[in-house]
């Protein structure tokens, strides 16, 4: 199976080339995940093993060590930020703009705080928590994560649940696409401002 081949060559070649790769996970640990995904390859689908990988490149806990999809993969076409407890949408792209302001209070059926533990899992160890937080944010817009942590059944509609900014509940299914960088910031890299809220 090519999927076991490629996790032999990751958990060979990775200690091996990191300058200290047991520095926060031990050697054990490591070749316990890497062991118990390799008999769980057979009954998984290839974003649930992609996930596997991530979570086995996390423990290594260094912030330059992680598995990362090209950077011109499809995304969900909205970007989210924290404030304080809440994940609000910080900026959309057409035709999703009214989602702007919104607060994200599920993926698929299952709350935000418990897809976000799930998303931390693939986040490097070693990270400090605001890094971690904002990193586990950003897998929350890829489908391929989503799909491979079990929070959405089918990559072409992940429903999100959502406050709107006018204080109504609603779920927006969204489909990947083709996501420019940073649309929260406008062609000056000045952030754009966000909508009022019902409670502002």
């Amino acid at each position: 199976d090519a999927w076991r081949e490629d996790l032999r060559y990751l958990a060979r070649e990775l200690p091996g080339r990191h300058v200290k790769a047991f520095h926060t996970v031990s050697r054990e640990t490591f070749d316990g995940e890497v062991a118990h995904l390799d008999a769980a390859i057979p009954r998984l689908n290839g974003d649930e093993v992609l996930v596997g990988f991530m979570r086995v490149v996390a423990l290594i806990g260094d912030g330059h060590t992680h598995l990362d999809l090209p950077p011109n993969s499809l995304r969900y076409p909205i970007e989210m930020q924290w404030f304080g407890d809440e994940l609000r949408v910080i900026a959309a792209q057409s035709p999703y703009h009214s989602t702007v302001g919104a607060r994200v209070l599920t993926i698929g059926s299952i709350p935000i705080g418990d897809v976000m533990k799930r998303a931390i899992e693939l986040v490097p160890r070693g990270e400090n928590d605001g890094r971690t937080r904002f990193t586990a944010t950003v897998q929350l817009t890829t489908p391929e994560v989503l799909h491979g942590l079990g929070v959405i059944a089918d990559r072409a509609n992940a429903p999100f649940g959502l406050e709107l900014a006018t204080g109504e509940s609603a779920t927006i299914t969204l489909s990947p696409d083709v996501v420019e960088h940073r649309m929260s910031h406008d062609q000056r890299g000045q952030p754009r401002k966000l909508p009022k809220t019902a409670e502002d």
